[in-house]
């Protein structure tokens, strides 16, 4: 990716290196099953993912990416593929450029 005109090294390099966030989060779904995840990248990123930390079969999936928040969405897998309401659940992210 080459150099733009107007653009520092510093600038640059920030905008064509590699970057990823990762951590734990702990928190209640919405009435949706959403549980937000606020980062700094400060770009959208590509790719993301999210681990559920507990002994219930929950799927969970991305439903929102911006620039400085994501939206996890928790899906319960038995019986019926549900959301899941107003949980408290934790959970490892990880977010890549």
């Amino acid at each position: 990716m080459p150099k733009l005109k107007h653009e520092t090294d510093q600038q640059y390099i920030y905008r064509t290196s590699y970057r990823d966030v990762w951590g734990t989060v702990s928190g209640s779904t919405t009435a949706t099953g959403i549980l937000g995840v606020t980062h700094s990248m400060g770009v959208i990123p590509s790719f993301g993912t999210m681990t559920y930390h507990g002994d219930n079969p929950y799927v969970v999936t991305i439903t929102s990416l911006t620039s400085n928040y994501v939206d996890f969405k928790f899906w319960k897998t038995i019986p019926s593929g549900s959301v899941l309401v107003s949980t408290a659940v934790t959970a490892s992210y990880h977010l890549k450029v």
